[in-house]
């Protein structure tokens, strides 16, 4: 299972050639990958975005999150950044 952020998945649909993109690529095509709540938010929120689309993205399957979540997301992201990174590409 891989977790996509937002921008990750919005260089995929703009089609860009980014490392990022490429993972989405990939977890895609190896049925691995999910959205996580919040970055469904974020993409149905664009005002561009068509029906066609969203019915695509309700397809992907969606993070199921459990009991205290937000904190281990927290806590993660806090071990990222105390490491001086923003990403972890590329992935193992």
């Amino acid at each position: 299972m891989i977790a996509v952020d937002t921008s990750s998945f919005s260089n995929f649909l703009k089609n860009e050639r980014t490392s990022d993109a490429e993972l989405v690529r990939q977890a895609l095509t190896n049925e691995v990958l999910v959205l996580p709540p919040v970055v469904v938010a974020e993409l149905f929120s664009s005002p561009a975005m068509s029906s066609a689309l969203k019915s695509d993205i309700q397809d992907i399957p969606m993070l199921e999150l459990k009991s205290r979540f937000w904190e281990r997301v927290g806590i993660n992201r806090q071990a990222i950044l105390q490491a001086g990174k923003k990403h972890c590409w590329p992935m193992p």
